[in-house]
């Protein structure tokens, strides 16, 4: 199993200065001291492919099914999962997009077991991506919602 993060880190001591609050108020309730921010510009199929390169070269092989979870896809329409796997060289793999939020990989990891199960792949390539802060409010002056506090990035 691999990952790939953001590489920018914004503690809660950062957003307690931005958001008029307290790294001790922002932790007792999230328990998150530190969260990694997306750079804009970087999609979710981004990361994707960066996980899944990374997981591809240390399998020693390609896959034959490909199977993004995210709740974030770079587009409603098409699935990001094709352009991942084009990207990743796989060619014309079948692909799809697993959108099941906070269990999407867990579904995505069943779902490349019922394939492998059935015969229809051998080396499914999962791989969990999601640009939370996309669906969170932007930084602003007050404290927000606590789930923002806790997801943003």
């Amino acid at each position: 199993m691999f990952g790939v993060l953001p590489e920018r880190v914004v503690s809660s001591d950062d957003l307690a200065a931005r958001l008029e609050t307290s790294d001790a108020w922002i932790r007792s309730r999230t328990g998150i001291a530190r969260r990694r921010i997306v750079e804009p510009g970087t999609s979710a199929g981004d990361l994707a492919v960066a996980a899944g390169r990374a997981a591809l070269d240390s399998a020693g092989h390609g896959a034959d099914f490909v199977l993004p979870a995210t709740t974030t896809p770079d587009r409603p329409c098409p699935a990001t999962a094709p352009e991942v796997a084009h990207r990743l060289g796989l060619g014309e793999v079948p692909a799809m997009d697993v959108p099941a939020v906070c269990s999407g990989f867990v579904y995505a990891v069943t779902v490349a077991r019922s394939l492998v199960a059935s015969g229809t792949c051998a080396r499914p390539l999962v791989i969990g991506t999601d640009r939370s802060r996309d669906t969170r409010m932007p930084l602003s002056g007050s404290v927000g919602s606590l789930e923002w506090i806790g997801r943003i990035g």
